[in-house]
């Protein structure tokens, strides 16, 4: 993408007022809902699938996973020590005793599992296999078989030639592939083990943290045995399965919901969203079915700071506000405090690019924290103009991202999208102003030329490590970008600063109408 060329256009749409307004979905779709990811390792590691858990004669709904039909109708060998299934983003280890993965080969039309015995033979599951040992399950049922939900979910299944993770059954014959409405919100009424909001109680939550320790560690369900509470049981394996944040988040967590299924349960952990910029933020919600050792996630909406003027470094929290600061000022002290943050946000971008093997964008990035300090520079010597010293920069908690997806995700929020419309509106802000303030004008455009570099900079490094990302990383990565450009398009206001209308005026702020053109615009090309 060409972002110089792209601010010019949008820019001068929004001057006129000419811009095309974009609604809804700017991915072009429904957000995320039953998204069967690839796990970096196995989902569940047991010795046998048995559901151990109560059966609740009051639950509606039932999860079957398409690992329970291949395990009820392919069922494994003495030798066989793991089970991977394809999903839409490749081969997921699902049930495993093994100390390795094992990935196979590129499926041949119609396997959708895989079976690795002892010896590392891998026998391939087929979807003619399965419907062929559907139809004897079926035979030996006689009249049950129209009842039974294995069998319903298998069907349904199967039109998509078991493309999907799963499916829900209802008692009354219902099957669905989304989450059930009723099942994402309970009712308060509904049986539920463990806490409904408010986190867990400290001290439970310090007796399963051992718990899950063991469990990771032994892969065995004894490490199970002191947790009495079914509810609780199928937590630590959701947990393990899915590798949520790091234990003690997940455990501290606004609120960690255990509803019921007819067999099984749904574990719902909702995260709060980190401090900073609160415009716009968003709190995650993981949500996964339990079925004994079966662990499938069934929507994965990551915590998402709201919008900030400019790339932010892992840990940011914003200063406090200047008291009884007039309003000039105080924008001033914030752009200020903004620079100079994302001075450490460049400065860890350099240090993970130096780790991953990329020298000329870590110089790029190096590049861009001196820029950025002298944004700071320049911010500040304004505030205090306008009568406020500004504070020493903000400590920032937390450390550069370590790994190439975990860059990727960071970047494609902070860089390829919050820098890149901080950059279009401060070229706004610059041509506004060019007629009746000239020198703040000449500021914001040198301001602006930095940030367009920097905007760039993030989609290079976008290209450049698109091809190190496995096929559900880069899902992933597309999935943030979308939801970062959504929020941007619904609140654009919000990203462009809280100022009182003639200081709004003062500084060449884009209006709401003119900020929605900017957020559609790159929306529209960047989505």
């Amino acid at each position: 993408m060409d972002l110089r060329a792209l601010r010019r256009v949008l820019v001068a749409a929004a001057l006129c007022g000419c811009g095309p307004a974009v609604q809804g979905h700017a991915g072009g779709g429904p957000g995320p809902v039953a998204v069967d990811r690839a796990p970096t390792g196995p989902a569940v590691v047991d010795q046998a699938f048995v559901v151990d858990e109560a059966v609740h004669a009051s639950a509606r709904w039932r999860w079957v996973s398409k690992a329970e039909l291949v395990l009820a109708l392919a069922p494994r060998q003495p030798d066989d020590v793991e089970l991977q299934l394809f999903q839409r983003h490749g081969w997921a280890p699902v049930w495993s005793v093994a100390a390795r993965p094992l990935t196979p080969p590129p499926p041949r039309p119609g396997e959708v599992a895989a079976y690795r015995d002892r010896a590392d033979q891998l026998r391939m599951i087929t979807v003619d296999e399965l419907a062929a040992a559907r139809d004897r399950a079926a035979v030996a049922l006689g009249a049950a078989a129209a009842g039974d939900a294995r069998l319903r979910a298998f069907d349904h299944l199967l039109a998509g030639q078991l493309a999907g993770p799963g499916v829900w059954v209802a008692r009354d014959g219902a099957v669905q592939d989304d989450v059930p409405v009723e099942l994402l919100a309970p009712s308060p009424d509904e049986p539920v083990a463990g806490p409904r909001g408010g986190g867990w109680d400290a001290a439970r939550a310090d007796a399963l943290r051992p718990v899950i320790a063991a469990y990771r560690a032994s892969a065995a369900e004894a490490a199970l045995a002191t947790v009495a509470d079914p509810g609780e049981r199928a937590l630590v394996r959701g947990i393990v399965g899915y590798r949520w944040a790091d234990d003690d988040d997940v455990l501290s967590q606004v609120a960690v919901t255990l509803t019921p299924l007819a067999v099984g349960w749904l574990v719902q952990a909702s995260t709060p969203p980190p401090r900073g910029c609160p415009e716009g933020a968003q709190a995650g919600l993981s949500v996964v079915a339990v079925t004994g050792a079966i662990v499938v996630e069934l929507t994965a909406v990551p915590p998402q700071a709201g919008h900030c003027r400019g790339r932010r470094p892992i840990g940011y929290a914003p200063p406090p506000a200047v008291p009884s600061a007039a309003p000039l000022a105080a924008f001033f002290v914030e752009a200020a405090a903004l620079e100079a943050a994302s001075v450490t946000a460049f400065t860890q971008l350099a240090g993970a690019l130096d780790r991953l093997g990329a020298p000329t964008l870590a110089a790029r990035a190096r590049a861009a924290a001196v820029d950025e300090a002298h944004h700071a520079a320049l911010m500040a010597a304004r505030a205090r103009a306008a009568g406020v010293s500004p504070a020493a920069a903000p400590a920032v908690t937390g450390g550069a991202p370590v790994d190439a997806f975990a860059l990727a995700l960071d970047n494609a929020v902070e860089g390829c999208v919050h820098e890149c419309f901080a950059a279009l509106v401060v070229a706004y802000q610059a041509d506004t102003l060019a007629a009746h303030a000239p020198s703040l004008a000449a500021e914001f455009a040198a301001i602006a030329a930095d940030e367009v570099a920097h905007g760039q900079l993030a989609w290079d490094v976008a290209a450049w490590l698109e091809p190190q990302l496995t096929p559900w990383q880069r899902h992933e990565v597309d999935a943030a970008r979308r939801r970062a450009l959504d929020r941007l398009v619904a609140t654009p206001a919000q990203a462009v600063a809280s100022c009182p209308a003639p200081t709004a005026l003062a500084l060449g702020l884009p209006s709401a109408a003119a900020a929605q053109i900017l957020a559609a615009g790159l929306a529209r090309h960047v989505a």
